[in-house]
């Protein structure tokens, strides 16, 4: 029908496919901020985070698992916030570290580029919430959501470009 998004579709296995990918790529980021003897924070802090996380995703999951469809829609419903809530992990630990480093040049590239990332997964994981709970209306402000984070996302790119031309 005209104005309804395709769900799912073939795009869907590609995004589900980059998940893996992305969450490598930040652990990676994340040892390598560790090895080079930026401060990662307690234990108890990050400790904390997953708690965070932990609860959030048990409120967001429990009206998301329980939205009817046939078991591909809601097979990916359920995995989209869930693979969002695992990037959160390490984006937010590594957002931690950008703003220790705010005040330099690639701090500002690396805080444009981790809000976007947390701003996408924040979008992902709001639309299947709004989404489970009928409340369409609210796809607007998801809508900006996207737009905001890819704002973050191409002005992180952009700051990065004119670093390397100065």
């Amino acid at each position: 029908m005209l104005g309804e998004t395709p769900f799912p579709s073939p795009g869907d296995i590609f995004y589900v496919l980059a998940y893996p990918f992305l969450i490598a790529a930040l652990l990676v980021l994340l040892k390598a901020y560790r090895d080079a003897g930026l401060p990662m924070g307690s234990l108890a802090g990050r400790m904390l985070l997953l708690a965070g996380v932990a609860a959030v995703a048990v409120l967001i999951l429990r009206p998301v698992a329980a939205t009817p469809g046939p078991l591909l829609d809601r097979t990916l419903t359920i995995a989209y916030p869930v693979l969002d809530l695992i990037l959160l992990v390490p984006l937010v630990l590594l957002l931690r570290i950008a703003l220790q480093l705010r005040k330099s040049r690639a701090g500002e590239v690396w805080l444009l580029l981790l809000s976007g990332f947390v701003f996408l997964c924040v979008g992902d994981i709001c639309f299947a919430y709004f989404q489970s709970l009928g409340q369409e209306h609210l796809d607007p402000f998801v809508h900006a959501t996207f737009i905001l984070a890819y704002g973050l996302i191409a002005g992180g790119a952009n700051r990065q470009f004119h670093l390397l031309e100065s």
